[in-house]
């Protein structure tokens, strides 16, 4: 077969070779692909791109430039040709989601007749955007310019806002993102539009739209859920969506959803002559991205971007032009950079333990053995609200502990922590009951480490003063509580932050789930910069903890450290005829003499280890 050069020079010299019946032949075979095109739309992702290309006018990037990352394409076309059913598209601002599926509703409703689709927003205005992308390809520009009205293509029946009809019985809708309005429609192809906003009730009741149909020749149109969004915070929706996923590939199931990340490397344009990538290059040729600078890094040290880009610009083949990249960098501090446009890692501004990771900070099968440290205690009161019980115990030294997250369970991976390590390894987290049934709980949650363990105790139990009445409820069978600290809420926050600065706390993930599901969520209202008052029950035992551990823990430690058996000392006099001291009693000044008066004695008097 004759290959086809790609340059235009190359292409006028091979058509110059061919023979008219050659020629004759070319011009048929494509007369029938553009009638193919046509009637039954790109067979193949080749076909795809140049359709695009070709009739729309677009060219979606098909270069996945970061590790785990998608190209834009891969997105559209793994839905387009149905190899899922079930997508997860996570973008940069300005990374084209809500356009990719307004071209996968056009490609869709062109090429699978009867296909009904729709598009729901976290607001109405971003519900709207999708039909201002299909307005693009709806109107005959031409006919439009002549008759100086509106005129539809042929194979569009109507378009207002709300509903575009295609002539052959595909239909677009535009929906209001409330429950209401996502009750009623049954599509093949239900897409949701920045998620990490959406209302709780809007998205649930969004999960049973979706149905399969048919075409009118029979084809089958599988559904498909189609979600896009930012990445905002740790425990939003798409990172919760995210953690599912992962956690189904890590444990060798099917993910409940296709996973598709892509940022400003993937969408940006090529950068030809990117100073990393072409050292080679003179100095006034490269780019000048080693003198553009935003802040500093950890050490000091200026943040540039030639050290963001390092040669992955080179490499993109996106749209946004170089200008773009300088102004989100230079407009943007790092965090909301890496948040927004590097795709890294969810926004933690907000949160009260930004460097809070699962993955890191999890454990599992933690064995409380009391000879590792002390243990203590805290509660927040509740009712009818949650109470929530947590013990720690503070590491008197490093310890080896299996990873929460397992690749392989049948071959736990390990991970040693420090001497100093505060462990989180149970809770009692429970609503409408009364201080005396939550004492219960949590003695009999203590008589079975106590039947693994005969020395274990607690060593201090704290709780909030304020309680005063489940203070002295639990004072009445013998739990007693203490508080050695202030109640500052932000002194509190700045033990909770240096905690894990240090890299000194763990939790039992399977021990503690709630612990765990809090920590993901605790966090300042961006409007007041309050705590936002729910949720935080755990969080405010822990805080409680850390804050009083840190003022008893040399005390804590110290008994720990006590010998099993103490000597109770004998007193020494200095006497006045020589400057040898000696204990009580003994008169002699030689080492034979103090010999056999020690002996004398017989054994010494002991005392037990305090408990």
């Amino acid at each position: 077969m004759t290959q086809i050069p790609s340059d235009t020079e190359g292409m006028l010299t091979l058509l110059e070779k061919l023979s008219d019946e050659e020629l004759a032949e070319m011009l048929d075979a494509h007369t029938q692909l553009e009638a193919r095109l046509r009637e039954m739309g790109p067979q193949t992702d080749d076909e795809l791109h140049e359709w695009l290309k070709f009739e729309l006018g677009i060219d979606i990037p098909r270069t996945a430039v970061c590790e785990g990352h998608s190209a834009p394409f891969d997105f559209l076309a793994d839905l387009y040709f149905e190899r899922t059913e079930a997508a997860l598209g996570v973008a940069n601002r300005g990374g084209a989601k809500t356009f990719l599926v307004a071209v996968l509703h056009w490609l869709n409703s062109r090429f699978k007749p009867g296909c009904e689709s729709c598009t729901f927003g976290a607001t109405e205005a971003q519900s709207l955007r999708a039909y201002a992308h299909l307005k693009n390809w709806i109107y005959d520009d031409e006919k439009t310019r002549k008759s100086g009205k509106a005129v539809l293509k042929p194979e569009i029946t109507t378009s207002l806002m709300r509903e575009t009809v295609f002539a052959n019985g595909s239909r677009v809708e535009v929906l209001p993102g409330t429950p209401q309005a996502v009750n009623g429609p049954h599509p093949q192809k239900a897409h949701a539009d920045e998620i990490e906003l959406m209302d709780d009730g809007t998205w649930r009741e969004s999960r049973n739209m979706t149905v399969s149909g048919k075409t009118k020749t029979g084809m089958v149109i599988i559904p498909q859920d189609i979600a896009t969004s930012t990445r905002k915070g740790p425990s939003g929706r798409v990172q919760q969506l995210i953690d599912e996923i992962t956690k189904s590939v890590a444990e060798g199931y099917k993910p409940p959803r296709q996973l598709y990340i892509w940022c400003i490397k993937e969408t940006a344009a090529q950068v030809p002559n990117c100073q990393v990538a072409n050292p080679q290059l003179g100095d006034e040729q490269k780019c000048g991205c080693h003198r553009i600078r935003k802040g500093e890094w950890e050490d000091g040290s200026p943040r540039l971007l030639s050290q963001v880009c390092g040669g992955d610009f080179h490499r993109s083949r996106g749209w946004q032009p170089y200008g773009d990249i300088v102004k989100q960098f230079t407009e943007n501090d790092r965090e909301t950079f890496e948040v927004q446009q590097l795709c890294s890692k969810p926004e933690m501004r907000f949160h009260y333990i930004p460097t809070w990771r699962e993955e890191k900070h999890c454990i599992r099968n933690f064995e409380v053995d009391p000879d590792n440290g002390p243990i203590f205690m805290s509660v927040d009161w509740g009712g009818t609200n949650p109470h929530a019980v947590n013990w720690y115990q503070l590491l008197r030294e490093e310890l080896e502990v299996e990873m929460w997250y397992q690749p392989d369970p049948e071959n736990p991976v390990t991970t040693r922590i420090l001497e100093g390590t505060i462990v989180c390894f149970d809770e009692i987290y429970i609503a409408d009951i009364g201080n005396d049934k939550l004492g219960d709980l949590v003695e009999e949650r203590e008589k079975r480490y106590k039947d693994r363990h005969g020395n274990f105790r607690v060593f201090e139990r704290f709780a909030d003063p304020q309680g005063k009445a489940a203070r002295m409820d639990w004072k009445a069978r013998g739990l007693r509580t203490s508080w050695h600290t202030t109640r500052e809420f932000e002194e509190h926050i700045k033990l909770v932050r240096d905690i894990f600065d240090d890299d000194l706390f763990r939790v039992a993930g399977d021990k503690c789930p709630m612990f765990v599901a809090e920590a993901k969520e605790w966090r300042a209202d961006p409007k007041n910069g309050n705590q936002i008052d729910e949720f935080n029950h755990c969080m405010s035992n822990f805080r409680y903890a850390l804050a009083n551990i840190k003022k008893v823990r040399n005390k804590a430690i110290g008994a720990m450290r006590l010998p099993s058996a103490t000597s109770i000392p004998r007193q020494a006099r200095v006497t006045s005829t020589s400057t040898r001291r000696g204990p009580i009693g003994f008169r002699g000044n030689q080492e034979d003499q103090f010999a056999n008066w020690r002996k004398s004695l017989g054994e010494p008097v002991t005392r037990p280890r305090p408990r």
